[in-house]
């Protein structure tokens, strides 16, 4: 109704069900505004309507200006929801117009009770509305509409609402006009940081809902770039909205266009959302959750292992807060697997599995996203199945993949990566099945994803190497020239449009490389330029910074090995060199030891390869030194965390303590038990362990940074870098060469390289008859003898024994073997003879690969022949192993004598659920004895008194250590092999991270002490190397169990030569127990003669060290 000299305003309040109200919810929005009149053209003709909040408090976003859009002549609609208190007892509006000339004219007000936003009837309240121009004022009714909800709807709600497509027209009609009026306005305009924020975030969703145009998402970002620049207080609660939609619309352009730079400010963004919003606010979930996401797309770019870790972290507090939300479950199960693909660690897997079947539980059947959920649950089974091959979790997979294509419309935006997973799946099947139809169905859909997808999508260089994948498969079967051509010109494309800071481009360039390697293979008439082409895509992945370390890793080894074969020569040594020096990056002091375990083997065969080139090109100290930084590369990161700083101390004190301090609080982190939370159970346990994990890396990060600060400094440029074959040379023992044993997967011979000291150059040593597989093969017949006799058990050492099939020679065999066709060959080649002299000379292997589990030290023709046995190493030489040859030689070069502080028996004979072992009671006795009778400080402890605590506290304080015990070499966790102690088990992991300030010789008299873990050979991660790192210089241990009968007898021999003419108050040297050790053994050969059960109850024995 109008009038000539009044107007009003109808308010009309629509409430919305009762079920949407939640009684938790503090606050109220208003959404869906609308404003009528009854006089058409009356307010486009002035300008823009707008109105502004009133409260009357001054709390909440009083003030706060609210822009509408004509959507008619008569109608005009706000975009965006007004949230306010439920507590708040009158809130009002006032209306008014932005005029083209920039002048405001105020309109009239309503207000709006507290009764008013609870009552689903409509009220009117009257009021002037002054619409003046050059003549009379004209009077209009408006009508002023909303709805009310007790809570903010989500931002799933807002675009999938029914007004969603008119909202989106409205958009496209009005949004570059406010744009440009918004750059234009003067900082003082009254609303212009609202109406920037409602630009930026409309932008946003106009560019998520067409793809069109790229213009978009680059205003939303500036829009919202702007209105943080003229936010009054960046530190006010309101900051964290527009800080949310800002690292929303960072992360939409990411998606669309993959620039890194875009991720990483989406991530600040949020990081300063989340620190901004309070911890009680609802939506701290969600802000959570896209933080997570962020992380989780970086850790997808750049395979950086932190970032999967972060995200898991934030998607876990996240769902502690909202257990019920599907679509933050899903994204927490999506990064699980993600981790999962980067570390294979099944636990991570079967976690995501069992949320993502859980959602699809929480989710309703008519929930748009359920397609989305079906699809994620099917990649994490296509996972596992390539993990376990279980056919039926492929299966299942590809049922998800046809479900979830069946609800998605086609022109939908996740038709498309369903289209690709689907694909996919069909390609594992056709592996599985060599069914040509399979693979010809994924190459069909896959084509067909890549001509819908855009070009310009970030995931359109993953598709093409999925097409690219699958032609390859194919051929494999068809031998179809085609195919593999297709491979190369697919993946070719998917290279030309991938970023050079994208981790992914370095793995096509490595597949683009082993395409055109698989093309010179087949084609029977070989084209040189093909192994030209390989090389260079191997180069290139190897030199793209931003590739992961373990795939630029096997490029180098690729670029190399084609470089010989094209007669290239010299690539192949700066392939290797950027490989080696990757390796750090690989295995980081950021991770855990148990973490960088799990790296270890996946560079092993690259390190042999690259020994193996070397020593063909007659290179043997850069094979040494390269098998050098290829082993035992957790033990030496230990060891540079300890390494003195006195030089440095005398130039820089500030930065050599901070080394130390940096180092010490590594080594303490490196031990942390990580146990990957994956529940969101124990938020506070998840808290904790997430932030030791963050500071872990900080620490790791500022030792890097400290180190090449160090490098900078005059006379410390080698400071921490592997050590060179001049300086090893002049500081490995001078008692006898360090002969390192390599060889090649395979037939050929292997070689021995030997140092000496002050010597000039390596000398390799051909071994003909002794190939990798026979060391393999050996390896696995002493398995197989061992556990015929019980020696592999876990709790041993065994009480008395019986051994059983006695006679099948396996143990001679062996043993004949490596006399024959190894050590031999090795002691000819450096010119020994037998030696008639008490005392023969040393020398030291230093085992790789399959060597290191078979017992060298004893190698000889033990079976007589008329009553002569043959030749044994013995009669040349003593033997001692060395993990590595940079161990021994700086144990040699810290090695003085010093003051003996005593020795510690320790004998656990009766523990609960071990077999009883007497003996070693007796043991520990006779040997403290043996000690006080020559007045030397010696403490024994003994059943109960041998705790954990108690014997870690003896270590401490005296030189020598004689452990007689139960022990184990744990398979499923090498750090966790230990002894059977009092209360518990001493294991490796505390034993390195220890470092006895008088520790010199220990003896193991326990099993498997020295035996080693076959996935992680080249780390000699036992206990006998655990006891080097803590400082001990030499060690007595054992390759396998051990006997309570002979173990007590062996005992007292090697001590009764050890403590032969000791002078008064000096102690025993250690540098003697091996020629004690060998005394030892002779003396029980003497006695037991040669048969097996003797070999096998001595052979054991080893020592370690100086």
């Amino acid at each position: 109704m109008s009038h000539e000299n009044s107007s009003s305003l109808i308010v009309t309040t629509e409430s919305t069900s009762p079920t949407h109200v939640k009684a938790e919810d503090s606050n109220v929005c208003i959404h869906n505004i609308r404003v009528e009149s009854h006089s058409p053209n009356l307010i486009a003709e002035s300008g823009t309507l707008a109105f502004e909040l009133i409260t009357l408090d001054q709390s909440e976003r009083s003030g706060d200006v609210y822009y509408c859009y004509s959507t008619s002549s008569t109608t005009w609609k706000c975009p965006r929801s007004v949230k306010v208190s439920q507590q708040i007892e009158l809130l009002g509006f006032m209306l008014y117009v932005n005029r083209p000339d920039g002048s405001i004219i105020k309109g009239g007000h309503i207000f709006i009770t507290k009764r008013d936003l609870s009552c689903d009837h409509g009220s009117a309240v009257k009021m002037n509305y002054p619409s003046v121009d050059d003549s009379e004022p004209r009077k209009t009714q408006l009508s002023f509409m909303y709805h009310v909800v007790r809570s903010e709807p989500s931002a799933e709600e807002e675009c999938h609402s029914p007004a969603h497509e008119e909202q989106l027209k409205l958009i496209e009609q009005n949004l570059d006009e406010y744009y440009l009026a918004a750059l234009d306005s003067p900082d003082d305009t009254p609303g212009k940081t609202d109406l920037l924020e409602h630009i930026g975030v409309s932008y946003r969703k106009r560019f998520t809902a067409y793809h069109e145009n790229r213009d978009d998402i680059d205003k939303s970002v500036i829009a919202l770039n702007m209105c943080m620049t003229h936010s009054p207080n960046p530190a006010t609660y309101g900051n964290p909205l527009v800080l949310y939609a800002l690292g929303e619309s960072h992360q939409t352009r990411y998606d669309a266009f993959g620039d890194l730079q875009d991720l990483d400010k989406a991530i600040s963004a949020h990081e300063r959302a989340v620190n901004l919003i309070p911890q009680a606010d609802p939506r701290l979930s969600r802000y959570l959750d896209r933080l997570g996401a962020s992380y989780d797309s970086r850790f997808r770019h750049k395979e950086d292992l932190p970032d999967a870790d972060e995200a898991i972290s934030l998607f876990q507090r996240a769902a502690h807060l909202a257990s019920d939300n599907p679509a933050i479950l899903s994204n927490f199960a999506t990064t699980l697997h993600q981790r999962f693909k980067r570390t294979r660690d099944l636990d991570d897997l079967n976690e995501a599995i069992r949320i993502q079947k859980n959602v699809l539980i929480l989710v309703h059947q008519d929930d748009n996203d359920r397609s989305r959920m079906i699809k994620n649950l099917g990649t994490s089974l296509e996972s596992r199945y390539g993990r376990c091959g279980d056919i039926n979790d492929l299966t299942e997979a590809i049922e998800n993949y046809r479900e979830a294509l069946r609800l998605i419309p086609e022109g939908h935006p996740a038709f498309i990566g369903c289209l690709n997973s689907l694909g996919c799946a069909l390609q594992n099947k056709f592996q599985a099945t060599n069914d040509l139809v399979d693979i010809d169905e994924a190459i069909l859909l896959q084509k067909r994803v890549v001509s819908l997808n855009k070009q310009s999508h970030s995931d359109f260089p993953g598709h093409l190497s999925n097409l690219s994948n699958s032609f390859n498969i194919r051929f494999d079967v068809t031998r179809d020239t085609k195919d593999i051509e297709e491979t190369i010109k697919v993946l070719q494309r998917a290279i030309d449009l991938v970023p050079d800071d994208n981790a992914i481009k370095c793995r096509f360039h490595f597949d683009l490389g082993i395409s055109f390697l698989r093309n010179y293979a087949h084609l029977k008439e070989q084209n040189g330029s093909l192994l030209e082409q390989s090389m260079k895509q191997h180069r290139l992945a190897t030199k793209l910074s931003a590739g992961a370390p373990l795939q630029r890793i096997l490029a180098a080894d690729k670029w190399a090995e084609t470089s010989i074969y094209l007669g290239n020569k010299s690539q192949y040594n700066e392939a290797y060199t950027i490989a080696f020096d990757l390796v750090p990056r690989l295995v980081w002091i950021g991770q855990t030891i148990s973490g960088r375990h799990q790296e270890l083997p996946k560079i092993t065969q690259v390190v042999e390869n690259a020994a193996t080139i070397a020593i063909y090109r007659q290179q043997y100290s850069l094979a040494l030194q390269w098998l050098e930084q290829g082993r035992c590369i957790i033990r030496n990161q230990l060891s540079n965390l300890r390494t003195p700083v006195d030089d440095l101390h005398r130039i820089n004190p500030d930065l050599s303590s901070e080394l130390q301090r940096v180092g010490t609080a590594l080594e303490t982190y490196g031990h942390m038990e990580t146990n990957r939370s994956r529940t969101i159970e124990d938020i506070d346990e998840i808290s904790s362990q997430n932030d030791a994990v963050r500071r872990h890396r900080q620490l790791a990060k500022q030792w890097d940074e400290l180190v090449e600060k160090t490098r900078q400094i005059h006379g410390f440029e080698t400071f921490l870098k592997p050590i060179s074959f001049s300086h090893l040379s002049t500081t490995i023992p001078d008692m006898g060469p360090v002969i390192t044993l390599s060889g090649h997967g395979g037939d050929q011979g292997c070689h021995a390289l030997v140092i000496m000291r002050d010597s000039d150059e390596v000398i390799q040593i051909r071994l003909d008859d002794f190939s990798y597989s026979k060391a393999e093969h050996l390896q696995r017949r002493l398995s197989q003898c061992l556990s015929s006799h019980r020696l592999r058990t876990r709790e041993a050492r065994l009480g008395r024994t019986h051994f059983k099939t006695l006679g099948s020679n396996d143990i001679y065999y062996i043993l004949s073997q490596l006399w024959t066709c190894l050590v031999k060959p090795i002691l000819d080649g450096l010119g020994y003879s037998p030696c008639d002299s008490s005392s023969p000379p040393r020398i030291w292997f230093c085992p790789t690969g399959p060597f290191t589990f078979l017992p060298i030290h004893a190698a000889g023709i033990y079976q007589s022949i008329d009553g002569v046995r043959g030749p044994i190493i013995s009669d040349y030489v003593i033997a001692s192993y060395t993990p590595t040859v940079s161990a021994i030689a700086k144990i040699a070069q810290e090695s003085k004598h010093t003051a003996f502080h005593g020795m510690l028996s320790v004998s656990q004979p009766d523990l609960p659920d071990l077999p009883p072992i007497p003996s070693t009671s007796m043991e520990s006795l006779e040997t403290h004895k043996a000690f006080e009778a020559l007045d030397l400080p010696s403490l024994r402890l003994d059943r109960s008194s041998a705790s954990i605590v108690s014997v870690l506290e003896g270590m401490q304080s005296t030189s020598w250590v004689h452990l007689a015990c139960h022990a184990v070499q744990d398979t499923s966790d090498p750090v966790k092999s230990g002894f059977y102690l009092q209360e518990g088990r001493l294991d490796f992991s505390t034993l390195i991270q220890k470092n006895f300030p008088h520790a010199d010789f220990a003896f193991l008299s326990a099993c498997q002490t020295s035996m080693g873990d076959d996935k992680l050979s080249e780390e000699a991660v036992h206990l006998a190397s655990g006891m080097l790192s803590a400082g001990y210089r030499g060690v007595i241990a054992t390759m396998w169990s051990i006997s309570d009968e002979h173990a007590p007898a062996i005992s007292k021999q090697v001590y009764s030569h050890l403590l032969k003419n000791v002078e008064p108050n000096c102690g025993p040297q250690s540098s003697e127990a091996v020629n004690a050790l060998h005394y030892a053994i002779q003396d029980f050969r003497k006695e037991h003669g040669d048969d097996e059960m003797s070999l096998l109850s001595w052979v054991p024995f080893v020592h370690w060290g100086l």
